[in-house]
């Protein structure tokens, strides 16, 4: 059994019992519908989150493209490159959008404030991403160096986690989760690196002025956008 079965199987007992005793009327629905699984909205859930998300990440699929088109001239992506992508892209983000949020949500969003909800939940879901540190550190390094070495990419995650939060109790619509964690996967973690391989300036410049754009309006359409009467969200308003 791997980390990902072990959570699920603790959830389960408790998901379950809460759903047998809680008495609040707005859990009288169908068991489908309260993880999110449901068909009211679900075109503005698949498009909106998902054009959402890419406004605030313009610079860095800007960045992704100049160094596509800087490199693939030069080398050939191998094969296996797809399953990996495969991997990052539609099964982790299925499976740990199902957890996280459908259930670990769903579940504190009865107990705490969304706003609680929305800052400490996705400490749990930070957390359960420290084995990455593993991927690419020596095992004869210690914890604090393995730590030091990816907090920064911890941070990443809790800051992701908040916002897929948010982008779920607004819609609760799993789609809307998953589409903004596969794009997220799809994009990576921003590499300093690649900004400063771009051999023209002019090429530096525009991912800058893009960035900046792309989160304007991000800031801009973020409660438009995630409006719950566009979704059906009657269950956490």
């Amino acid at each position: 059994m791997d980390a990902g079965d072990l959570r699920v199987h603790c959830l389960h007992p408790l998901y379950r019992q809460y759903l047998l005793n809680c008495g609040d009327p707005k859990l009288n629905m169908d068991p489908f519908e309260y993880l999110g699984l449901r068909l009211q909205g679900l075109p503005a859930a698949f498009m909106l989150p998902l054009l959402l998300t890419t406004l605030f990440c313009l610079g860095p699929i800007s960045l992704l493209l100049f160094n596509y088109f800087q490199i693939s001239s030069h080398s050939q992506i191998p094969s296996s490159e797809f399953l990996i992508v495969l991997r990052n892209v539609l099964l982790a983000p299925l499976c740990e959008e199902m957890v996280f949020r459908c259930c670990m949500v769903n579940v504190a969003a009865s107990c705490f404030q969304p706003f609680s909800v929305v800052l400490f939940m996705p400490i749990y879901f930070a957390a359960a991403h420290l084995h990455h540190a593993l991927d690419k550190t020596d095992f004869v390094c210690g914890w604090r160096q393995i730590l030091r070495v990816h907090c920064d990419r911890l941070i990443i995650t809790y800051l992701f986690g908040v916002y897929n939060t948010f982008i779920y109790l607004r819609t609760h619509h799993f789609i809307s989760a998953f589409v903004c964690h596969a794009l997220c996967n799809f994009i990576g973690f921003p590499e300093p690196e690649m900004y400063y391989s771009l051999n023209k300036r002019w090429k530096r410049s525009v991912v800058l002025y893009v960035t900046f754009i792309g989160i304007l309006l991000w800031m801009m359409s973020l409660y438009p956008l995630t409006d719950p009467s566009l979704y059906g969200n009657k269950l956490f308003v």
